[in-house]
């Protein structure tokens, strides 16, 4: 039947639209997943160069505590020196004192330094996220409007195949009904139906019947 050709030609495009939807879907998780990927990447390295920032800093906070121990044992011999009027010495452990100090101020600006300071990404790392994420916006645009045209073609396909439903769902049923009352009829030798007999005369004076349901 022609129908069951045109029937079977809307499944196949079905099928075609399917797979095109499939593939839409695939593309744009694999578009979504690079890009996701990329910008973990990006982040990982950061954190990596955040974990390296904070064990410098515990090294200097160690260095620091090393001077300022260094710092205090020079008390003693300070006043060693001093009491004892030997003056070389006095120099040689205040130029000793200034350069631990001096050591000490350095430690400290980079301890502040780094724990002020922001931690940047690796441009590289960036510019490969960056490039992903456009790849993904250009698909998306594309995807978008493709979306749209068919959610139109879809709803007008819903009020299309509604009218097809609608206009052939009852006409099988009027045409069965009809060939039953017949077939009723005709085995029933007529009984089965109420007649109004009216007789007419014709101009030759025949005479005719009229069945009247």
């Amino acid at each position: 039947m022609q129908t069951e050709n045109l029937l079977n030609q809307i499944s196949a495009g079905e099928k075609q639209l399917d797979e095109a939807l499939e593939s839409l879907k695939q593309e744009k998780n694999e578009l979504t997943s690079n890009v996701n990927i990329t910008c973990e990447n990006y982040f990982d390295d950061v954190k990596l160069r955040a974990d390296k920032i904070k064990t410098k800093i515990k090294e200097f906070e160690a260095q620091k505590e090393n001077i300022a121990a260094m710092i205090k044992g020079k008390g003693p011999k300070l006043v060693e020196a001093i009491s004892s009027g030997d003056d070389n010495a006095v120099k040689r452990i205040q130029d000793e004192i200034a350069s631990l100090k001096a050591n000490l101020a350095t430690v400290d600006a980079q301890i502040e330094l780094l724990l002020n300071s922001p931690v940047a990404g690796n441009e590289e790392l960036y510019e490969l996220a960056n490039d992903e994420s456009e790849k993904l916006s250009e698909f998306l645009k594309s995807y978008e409007s493709s979306r749209k045209e068919l959610v139109k073609f879809a709803d007008a396909q819903q009020t299309y195949w509604k009218k097809v439903y609608e206009s052939m769902s009852s006409g099988t049923y009027a045409y069965v009904y009809a060939f039953e009352k017949m077939e009723n009829h005709h085995a029933s030798g007529g009984k089965c139906v109420k007649l109004d007999i009216e007789k007419k005369q014709s101009e030759e004076n025949a005479t005719y019947i009229v069945l009247k349901d």
